[in-house]
Order: structure tokens, then sequence, then C-alpha cells
């Protein structure tokens, strides 16, 4: 119990992103519920990370209990498609504009140099054509 109180100093929340029941099944003492979900864990000194999980519910004893409780860290939550579908299209727009730009300096940088050097070799071979 330390464990839980530490993390209730140091305000712990648990944001539950997404919740999937996935059924009953029969168990060893009744039937059960399986569940899924995803969440987001922040506290204070803590930046907000994502989780999922699994777990068991025992639907026959009062109250009902989380028999089996299993949670990992996330990459990404598949319960939030359209914020990282709005990231990778910022990201690709920045990207795009980053190019045009580059390529239009690239352009402006080397069409000088063009026509200088293409207006000394006409002139050289003038002189050379004149002597």
């Amino acid at each position: 119990m330390a464990y839980f109180a530490e993390r209730h100093r140091e305000h712990e929340q648990l944001k539950l992103e997404s919740f999937q029941f996935n059924g009953e099944s029969a168990g060893g003492l009744g039937v059960v519920g399986n569940f899924e979900f995803e969440l987001t864990r922040m506290a204070d000194g803590f930046a907000p990370t994502s989780y999922s999980g699994k777990g068991v519910i025992a639907c026959w004893s009062n109250p009902h209990t989380i028999v089996r409780w299993s949670i990992g860290r996330e990459p990404v939550l598949r319960a939030r498609p359209l914020l990282y579908v709005s990231l990778a299209s910022l990201v690709l727009a920045a990207l795009a504009v980053g190019l045009e730009v580059l390529f239009r300096r690239e352009g402006q940088s080397q069409e000088p140099r063009r026509q200088r050097v293409y207006g000394r070799r006409r002139a050289s071979r003038r002189r050379n054509y004149f002597s």
C-alpha cells in the first residue's frame, strides 16, 4: 500500500481513453468478463504516457472483483487515430514547404551562374573569332 500512497502524493492520474468488453467466458469458479483498455498515465514530474492492457473480472463475486490485470507501455494509442492523422498531415505539409523553399533557393542560386558562364563563353568565342 505504500506504493499507492506515494503515487497519490505525486498526484498520479489514470485517464481512460478507451474500453472494450470482450464477452464472458467460464472461469474456474464461475463466469468471468474479459476486457481491454487504453489509458494515459500522468503525475507531477511524470510526462503523460500511453498504456494499454487487458483484464478479467469475476462476475460471480459481490462486489465484482478484478481477477487479472495486465498493463504495459504503448508507443501510440489506438483510441486516438484522428490525432495521429492530423500530426502526420502537419509533418508532411511542413516537409513539402521545406522542400519547395529548398528547390527555389537552389534554382535561384544556379541561374545567375549559368548566365555568367554562357555570357563569358560567348564573349570569348567572339573575341577569338574576330581576332
